[in-house]
């Protein structure tokens, strides 16, 4: 926010007819694209705690399971059917949910209203 408003006042201070001040708008204009497009990722950021849970729950548990099966050896070793699946998707599942999971498609998605189509 601090460049965004010594931009501004960068801006402010040009005379009009500067070419200087023709660049410094459009740069001004590109912060603010980017801070409208932070501030929407703010704004709809959320952590689903029961998927952060859950993958602790499943990737913890596979990992366990895994180890347990691997240091135990001979017969056990079929353990890792269990523990191979609980880990494929308990540890992506974690950090999915922990960086934001679907929160961070919500600003790839247009808001404008002139993106609607319609049907014949």
């Amino acid at each position: 926010m601090t460049r965004l408003t010594a931009e501004i006042a960068a801006l402010d201070t040009l005379p009009d007819e500067a070419s200087a001040k023709a660049m410094l708008t459009s740069q001004v204009e590109a912060t603010v694209a980017k801070y409208k497009q932070t501030c929407l990722r703010e704004d709809t950021f959320r952590r689903d705690g029961v998927g952060v849970g859950l993958g602790i729950v499943l990737g913890g548990g596979g990992i366990a399971l895994g180890t347990w099966a691997a240091v135990q050896g001979g017969s056990t070793l079929w353990w890792w059917v269990l523990a191979v699946p609980a880990i494929i998707l308990g540890v992506p599942g974690f950090f999915h949910e922990w960086t934001g999971g679907d929160s961070r498609t919500a600003t790839a998605q247009p808001t404008d209203a002139t993106t609607t189509t319609t049907s014949d």
